[in-house]
């Protein structure tokens, strides 16, 4: 209720309230298709983690990612900062 008064809201609930419609103009297909890529090379990366026993707590000094897909390597390079927040311990 506090909300309500605050921000002079016509419901008492945010349930109440219907979702928020997109801007197509916002969607950024290329980040879309960078981002599934690394979402795989971290799925890699965290199972072959799994597979020598190494856990999350246990820092890797590198994960050395071998391709010649250029989508891929362009992926990988640019989004490296979300790979390495996403494979070491959180």
């Amino acid at each position: 209720m506090n909300l309500k008064n605050a921000f002079n809201l016509e419901n008492d609930s945010i349930h109440e309230y219907s979702w928020p419609k997109s801007d197509k103009e916002l969607i950024d297909s290329k980040l879309e298709e960078k981002m599934a890529i690394i979402s795989d090379v971290i799925q890699s990366i965290l199972s072959a983690r799994e597979k020598i026993s190494r856990g999350l707590r246990w820092p890797l000094k590198e994960a050395i990612v071998v391709c010649k897909d250029e989508k891929i390597v362009e992926a990988v390079e640019d989004l490296q900062d979300i790979i390495k927040s996403q494979t070491k311990d959180r």
